[in-house]
């Protein structure tokens, strides 16, 4: 797998380029993840409007190779590019999010909205499904110093990080499976 990265004020994209790391890290959401309430985000009450997607959670509250392998990731780029003030800990389990159906998306947003979330200083999202395997489902992130939109469709191992107050989307799937594993760091 060739090796990506992109280096930006706004936005840091890499690929951790190994498929079976990628692989275990697949089984382990499966194995470890929780589904959320009714399927959706509780936290969220414009969850039906914002997004349609299917939602489980990942405990982070016992360190295991997923959270502590996140956790370096966002850290190292912390102290790369923003040097936010961080409180080194992650602001709540890490979502395990699937796209499954044509139509399937995530309009608009930022990740630190309503009082309850407003600590989040850093996102991660990282591709646990191959570019191949899904047709639309592109991740747009709108850049603060242009306001010009960066678009990418992730494949196998590829990550973005970029601060929370930063609008994102995920277009719609037209067809496939689209699984990503999203975290907030504060």
């Amino acid at each position: 797998m060739k090796q990506k990265r992109i280096i930006t004020e706004d936005f840091f994209v890499g690929n951790l380029g190994n498929p079976e790391a990628t692989q275990e890290l697949i089984e382990a959401c499966k194995s470890r993840s929780k589904p959320a309430p009714g399927g959706i985000d509780a936290n969220n009450i414009s969850d039906l409007a914002a997004r349609k997607c299917g939602v489980c959670w990942i405990d982070v509250t016992q360190s295991n190779f997923i959270e502590h392998g996140f956790k370096k990731i966002v850290s190292n780029i912390n102290s790369m590019i923003w040097k936010f003030p961080v409180k080194n800990e992650w602001e709540a389990d890490l979502q395990y999010t699937t796209y499954t159906e044509g139509g399937d998306h995530y309009k608009w947003h930022v990740d630190n909205f309503k009082e309850d979330c407003s600590d989040r200083r850093i996102s991660i999202v990282y591709c646990l499904s191959k570019k191949s395997d899904y047709t639309g489902g592109e991740f747009d992130l709108r850049k603060k110093s242009n306001d010009q939109v960066y678009t990418t469709k992730f494949d196998y191992g590829d990550f973005i990080v970029f601060p929370s107050d930063t609008f994102h989307r995920v277009r719609p799937l037209k067809s496939g499976i689209r699984t990503t594993l999203v975290g907030w760091y504060r």
